[in-house]
């Protein structure tokens, strides 16, 4: 199947960047973009309001760059999220490539993802690993895929058609995605917390699924002036049991809560709930669930727990859970402990990074 619009076929392939006071890598990253086997055929950046030299650079680019550059400058902060939306339906092409303004392109990243695309007419997004630098461009030795822990048996998983692992972690990021424009008008609003990557990434594998190369081809930039890194801080070592109760409970309801809004858009996405990633959504929904609500006596959590221990096997994060489960002691019901203890799995970013 040959896509529609490209340098070689009919494939129209556009890139959404988003800055905010990026001139000390932007430049960078334009040359990557600008070094591409396949170059795209159209890039529209959104800055977030910059007052450094990024509009300057971009401009300089915009002359030279072989395809049109359409710059936009908000008049007020969107936000990360509204500043990639704008970014996203701004853009014309069959295929939308993110782009984050302070990492490298490995050189064949468009070609690539586009070739996978085109292998795999049933999958609507495509992500990558990528081999994680610090300021100064230097490997750390690490990828994003180990440090988001998406493990092989994690990736043998998902090649089985099993959407769970994408339920229980974050591990796609927006700056190695490239999708099909054709489920952009389902994708907004954006919902909760969720970042744009992530929400991007649940809606369209329920849409149409989702598929991935097991290769870098991204250098992703971590320093100190990012908005979103890779971890979050680290808490305080509980000190008691109720205290260790209290981060258990509020770890797994933080993972209700980001699911839930994925529920929810189910109910305005023409999807079928008995199969494929809307049913895994749903199953691990459930499960956090039942967890939560597990009885307080645990006696009685016992026998609950016994019954569900398919769902342990599909659906735990960690040989941990089940015992913490059993053991720490809990309310009735402890949805809602998240909120209570001010516990997020997401960060709302203010501004584009």
């Amino acid at each position: 199947m040959t896509l529609p619009g490209s340098q070689t076929g009919t494939t129209r392939i556009s890139v959404a960047l988003c800055t905010y006071n990026g001139e000390r890598f932007l430049q960078t990253q334009l040359d990557s973009i600008l070094s591409q086997t396949r170059l795209p055929d159209e890039l529209v950046l959104c800055d977030d309001g910059s007052h450094d030299e990024t509009l300057a650079i971009a401009e300089v680019f915009a002359q030279r760059a072989p395809f049109p550059v359409r710059i936009v400058q908000n008049k007020t902060n969107l936000g990360s999220n509204r500043n990639f939306q704008q970014a996203i339906e701004l853009c014309s092409g069959d295929l939308i490539v993110l782009s984050d303004q302070d990492d490298i392109w490995a050189p064949h990243r468009v070609e690539r993802s586009e070739a996978e695309l085109q292998a795999k007419p049933g999958c609507g997004l495509v992500f990558s690993d990528a081999i994680v630098i610090d300021d100064d461009g230097r490997p750390t030795g690490n990828t994003l895929w180990q440090n988001f822990v998406f493990t092989p048996e994690l990736q043998r998983k998902m090649r089985r058609g099993s959407y769970t692992p994408l339920a229980q972690y974050r591990f796609i990021t927006g700056a190695t995605v490239t999708f099909r424009s054709l489920h952009r008008p389902l994708l907004f609003p954006i919902i909760g917390d969720w970042v744009h990557d992530g929400w991007i990434a649940m809606l369209i594998a329920c849409l149409s699924g989702v598929c991935f190369i097991p290769e870098p081809l991204v250098q992703y930039r971590q320093h100190t002036s990012q908005q979103l890194g890779l971890r979050l801080p680290p808490g305080r070592r509980p000190r008691n049991i109720e205290a260790l109760a209290l981060r258990h409970w509020s770890f797994v309801d933080a993972h209700r809560v980001i699911l839930a809004d994925v529920v929810a858009a189910l109910d305005r996405l023409p999807v079928d709930r008995t199969h494929g990633a809307a049913a895994d959504f749903l199953r691990h929904y459930a499960f956090l669930s039942d967890r939560l609500t597990l009885p307080a006596n645990r006696l009685a959590r016992l026998m609950r727990i016994l019954r569900m221990l398919k769902e342990y096997r599909i659906g735990a994060t960690s040989p941990w859970d089940l015992p913490k489960d059993l053991v720490l002691p809990k309310c009735d019901d402890e949805q809602g402990a998240a909120a209570r203890s001010g516990f997020s799995l997401m960060a709302r970013p203010q501004s584009t990074f």
